[in-house]
């Protein structure tokens, strides 16, 4: 699967969102973010999930009531405190410099011994590494959705990997994106 937009347009946190709804109906999610760490990710997940301010989060400045739905007041900390519990059951974050498909195995494997892993989020597609060289970015981008799709297929779980679009979609007069406005694309449509 894949979740496509142009730098900045909100891939992370809509990434996040999704691996964070999947693993709150108790299934166990591996999101791989290769951009930022993983105390960002939480605090950019628990400033989305909470529409608590992510300043707020991040400086532990919590100290402050908050409506619920049912018009009672609980404190911020509270909530994120809830929240983060909940976070940490079925969400593993792993922030990697470094991945590739082989790692990304690795680690699904590992995780696996504790609790079968029910889905894989990768942010982004464009920033991961091959074990092997290739004759041009196109090709290993395209040598990495095959081996993702195939990892995807071997252990029956979905893979959803974040993809950029490049400029062709702001030329066109309606703006809707199609699979071959994909940034480094050859096969990614196909393997999608």
């Amino acid at each position: 699967m894949l979740f496509r937009s142009r730098p900045g347009q909100g891939k992370t946190i809509v990434l996040l969102q999704a691996a964070f709804e999947l693993a709150k109906t108790g299934k166990h999610v591996l999101y791989f973010s290769l951009e930022m760490p993983e105390i960002q990710l939480q605090h950019r997940l628990l400033a989305q999930a909470l529409s608590l301010d992510v300043a707020s989060i991040a400086n532990n400045d919590l100290d402050y009531p908050v409506v619920n739905s049912d018009g009672s007041k609980v404190s911020a900390r509270s909530l994120v405190e809830g929240a983060y519990m909940s976070l940490t059951n079925n969400l593993g974050l792993v922030s990697a410099p470094r991945l590739t498909p082989a790692m990304l195995r690795s680690y699904v494997s590992a995780a696996s011994k504790k609790d079968k892993v029910d889905a894989v989020f990768i942010d982004y597609l464009g920033l991961m590494d091959d074990d092997v060289s290739h004759r041009d970015r196109i090709a290993k981008i395209g040598s990495i959705s095959n081996q993702l799709k195939r990892i995807a297929l071997e252990l029956d779980i979905p893979v959803v990997a974040a993809v950029q679009l490049n400029r062709d979609v702001e030329h066109r007069a309606d703006g809707k994106p199609q699979l071959s406005d994909l940034r480094d694309s050859g096969s990614i449509e196909q393997d999608a």
